[in-house]
């Protein structure tokens, strides 16, 4: 084991680890890299925080980027600080093929405002499962057309007392509003009132 320099730098050599029993700091404030690009490190393990002193980012030249809580019932937290405007901010790349995909057993969103998703079109879609969207509010849906489909039944409920249902069309011509229970025989409207 041996250090050695050459005037510019200063390599130790050792068959073993090298340990540092005190902090290790450059000698000047932001100048100084730990590694580089043709010269990376390997792996690093860190106990403690990751603290960046000014903005940063975190990049892979290649391959996947993964953040994992590896312990169990461990979690990860994506916190912004932002008091207006966009706090946190996912980019999955504007192309029209690009996908940013979730997967849960079950998906929370708690929004103590409005909650707005614009899209040329949205899927929701629950499989064998139930799709559930409740609101202690005003539920506004606005579209130049509602399409609805569904194998099995479909039903609007307003359960609460002096409740009401209130479908409102501002069609002028044609039919403003059109129930279509399948015409073969047997079909039925019922309205119970």
């Amino acid at each position: 084991d041996y250090i050695t320099g050459d005037g510019t730098d200063i390599s130790i050599v050792s068959s073993g680890d090298v340990i540092i029993t005190g902090d290790l700091l450059p000698a000047a404030d932001d100048i100084h890299d730990i590694g580089s690009a043709t010269a990376a490190w390997q792996d690093l393990f860190l106990e403690g925080d990751f603290t960046f002193t000014d903005a940063g980012k975190i990049v892979t030249t290649a391959g996947d980027l993964t953040i994992e809580a590896e312990a169990a019932n461990a979690k990860v937290v994506i916190k912004g600080d932002q008091t207006s405007g966009t706090s946190i901010h996912i980019d999955g790349n504007e192309a029209a093929g690009s996908i940013v995909d979730i997967d849960a057993g079950i998906l929370d969103i708690d929004v103590t405002a409005a909650a707005t998703i614009d899209a040329v079109g949205i899927a929701l879609g629950a499989g064998s499962g139930e799709l559930d969207l409740t609101t202690t509010g005003l539920m506004d849906i606005n579209s130049a057309a509602l399409d609805i489909d569904t194998s099995g039944a479909i039903t609007i409920d307003a359960a609460g007392v002096a409740s009401h249902i209130a479908i409102v069309t501002a069609h002028t011509a044609g039919d403003a509003f059109h129930l279509d229970a399948n015409a073969n025989v047997g079909s039925i409207v019922n309205i119970d009132a």
